[in-house]
């Protein structure tokens, strides 16, 4: 029986639950893979957004008769947006690793049994990444911002 896909994964010991107690951790779990879910979503298109616009308007940011004060925080918030967009994807990919395995488990499932496939470890830490990321690149181009206009 297929129970949930955890994401991101918990690394730790495999916990046993009850039925009422596996039942509150499924339906916590399944909120919590949501959430997480909808924010690394709206992480990626927001980096992938503030990439692109930095990008195309380089020459307007960059342009004016004041020399660029700190010019390395615009290169250093479109590296840690490009981590961002990378870590998501590696993150998205993870998730359909895990399907994957859940399918195959499927095939020889007994019906009593609770299906568990766990996320790629590299998965679990692009996902952190790409948080981290986000906000590194954020706080460069804020300071851009702060010291040049």
């Amino acid at each position: 029986m297929l129970k949930s896909v955890c994401f991101p994964v918990a690394i730790g010991k495999a916990v046993w639950y009850t039925n009422v107690m596996w039942a509150k951790a499924e339906k916590l779990t399944n909120i919590r893979n949501a959430v997480a879910s909808r924010l690394l979503n709206n992480v990626v298109t927001l980096a992938t957004a503030a990439l692109g616009l930095t990008i195309t308007f380089r020459r307007d940011l960059t342009a004016g008769s004041n020399p660029i004060a700190h010019p390395w925080l615009l290169k250093a918030s479109w590296c840690a947006f490009a981590l961002v967009i990378i870590g998501g994807t590696i993150s998205r990919w993870g998730d359909v690793v895990v399907l994957q395995k859940l399918i195959k488990s499927l095939k020889f499932d007994d019906g009593k049994t609770v299906l568990v496939a766990r996320l790629p470890r590299i998965c679990a830490v692009s996902y952190y990444a790409a948080l981290v990321g986000f906000i590194a690149g954020a706080l460069c181009l804020l300071a851009f911002g702060l010291f040049n206009f």
